[in-house]
């Protein structure tokens, strides 16, 4: 069984503790919910309050400030728990009337499989992991490391960003299913920089 809490563009409204106590005031115990059963946090939100800040076909019609104070609103311990941040941009007509097509839903499980049996097979000897989003500090360092222009590559991230321990943690585990997905065994500079790619910062 897996959950997922899916949030709407009510988004910017929420922290960890809000969304803690939602589900403590229906009985939830999260400690419970935690250990048992996998959990997902699937959400969404506009990049302003008007909705068209970056949008190619429309003005944005928000100022400088309003765009940041929206944007601030959100947690900081909250994003730093969604290892996948990415910007939807409006799709074109063409691409939606086009004809070609991308990889199959098919190959796409056969590839998320491959990857996931990787992940049993390195942490069959350890009975409290079984997938690369539950390794701790100690598997991190075992099974995340980088080349040197990855280490590069992260070290200007967190000189630049001063993102948390965290944020970093969460990020090697991302860029560690990356290579998996790949067929890697190990985690090269294409792979940390794609998972770089899922953090971007927001404005201000």
């Amino acid at each position: 069984m897996r959950i997922v809490f899916k949030f709407g563009d009510g988004l910017k409204s929420w922290t960890v503790e809000s969304i803690k106590s939602k589900y403590r005031r229906i009985g939830v115990d999260l400690n419970i919910l935690r250990t048992c059963y996998p959990c997902e946090l699937v959400a969404a939100m506009n990049p302003c309050p008007c909705g068209y800040y970056g949008d190619p076909t429309h003005n944005c019609t928000c100022s400088e400030f309003s765009i940041q104070r929206y944007q601030k609103r959100i947690s900081g311990p909250l994003l730093d728990r969604i290892d996948i941040q990415i910007n939807v941009p409006r799709v074109d007509y063409e691409k939606l009337s086009a004809n070609t097509v991308g990889e199959s839903s098919a190959s796409i499980r056969e590839r998320v499989e491959a990857a996931r049996e990787r992940q049993r097979i390195r942490f069959k000897e350890n009975p409290n992991v079984t997938c690369n989003s539950e390794m701790g500090p100690a598997e991190i360092r075992q099974y995340c490391r980088l080349d040197a222009e990855g280490e590069k590559l992260v070290k200007g991230l967190m000189t630049h960003y001063n993102i948390s321990a965290r944020a970093y943690h969460r990020l090697l585990k991302l860029a560690r299913t990356i290579a998996d997905l790949d067929a890697s065994p190990d985690i090269r500079t294409p792979h940390m920089a794609e998972a770089i790619q899922y953090r971007p910062r927001n404005k201000g």
